[in-house]
């Protein structure tokens, strides 16, 4: 049955051009010796003829970002492949396969007020365009992986307005998509960093800005953020903080 497809898109629009990227605008962090790449801050090799039938797997070995590849159907676009390290309260396996709007089915109101406008930013996409956007949620651990078992019973009980500032993080995603000039699908990357929520304390203007935004967030936008079981304990702690900006 030959290559499946979204592979050999890959090869053609995927990680081979992203070697050459890295080795021209990185060549303190990456240095390629005939058919391998050496990351040099991880004293790893890649042996590059491994991956020609998985560049996306070398490619997500390479960079720090997630990368999930969106081909276009008759449902809109589809998640068909990617090199997942790093997600919030998901698995890949559910989601592989699927729709935007099936996958995005657990955010309140998308099908109603964000399905069309994503469609008409996917559909209005320019290779010679990428856009990015930021996320932000809170959570109780620092750990990157985290699938929904990860989540302890009860944690919530635990969090005060004493502790609040290192039992409580604060994880960013920084979100880009980019189309590809070869295949017209989407490269969807996600690069995530965590904080302690305590980091707000140098900034107290930004605490201010995140508590508004909490308190202006509907309900059922705070459930499925998980921010309703520490919702008090968390606003107190945040106007504690922005206090800060008026001394």
């Amino acid at each position: 049955m030959g290559i499946p497809r979204y592979i050999a898109l890959a090869i053609s629009g995927g990680s081979m051009s992203m070697l050459d990227h890295l080795l021209k605008h990185f060549p303190q962090h990456y240095r390629r010796h005939s058919q391998t790449i050496d990351a040099i801050a991880t004293h790893q090799v890649w042996h590059i003829p491994d991956f020609e039938s998985a560049p996306l797997d070398l490619a997500g070995r390479l960079v720090q970002e997630d990368l999930l590849l969106m081909e276009r159907s008759r449902q809109g676009y589809r998640l068909v492949a990617a090199s997942l390290c790093f997600p919030l309260r998901w698995r890949l396996r559910e989601k592989l396969g699927c729709p935007l709007t099936q996958i995005h089915a657990p955010v309140p109101g998308y099908s109603e007020k964000l399905a069309h406008p994503v469609d008409s930013v996917f559909n209005r996409l320019k290779s010679s365009h990428p856009v990015w956007r930021l996320n932000w949620s809170i959570v109780e651990s620092p750990e990157l992986f985290f699938p929904p078992e990860n989540a302890k019973p009860g944690w919530e009980t635990t969090i005060n307005c004493q502790n609040a500032g290192d039992k409580l993080f604060l994880r960013m995603e920084r979100q880009t998509l980019r189309r590809l000039a070869t295949s017209g699908d989407i490269l969807f990357t996600v690069r995530t960093y965590v904080h302690p929520l305590r980091v707000l304390e140098d900034n107290p203007q930004m605490a201010h800005n995140l508590m508004e935004t909490i308190q202006q967030m509907p309900l059922e936008m705070q459930n499925y953020k998980n921010l309703l079981p520490i919702q008090e304990v968390l606003l107190g702690y945040l106007e504690y903080i922005a206090s800060f900006k008026h001394l």
